[in-house]
């Protein structure tokens, strides 16, 4: 059985291609600041549950990259 891929992720995907292309910076950290600061200058225009979603995922990022520094100090 085949799933179509939502439309954004696809964009998620476009754009992760694009980037590895340009060999951008893969540190999360840059990300994770970005994400903190757009929301930060739109939070008056951001919903509860907007924040809620957006810091879910600022949390998943900070959480995924913490996980990797731990494993990249095991190694």
């Amino acid at each position: 059985m085949e799933t179509d891929e939502h439309p954004i992720v696809a964009m998620f995907r476009k754009r992760a291609e694009v980037l590895e292309a340009r060999h951008a910076q893969r540190d999360p950290s840059e990300a994770i600041s970005r994400l903190a600061i757009w929301i930060s200058l739109n939070i008056d225009k951001l919903s509860s549950e907007d924040i809620n979603e957006l810091t879910d995922i600022g949390g998943l990022l900070l959480r995924e990259q913490i996980r990797r520094s731990m494993i990249w100090r095991v190694k």
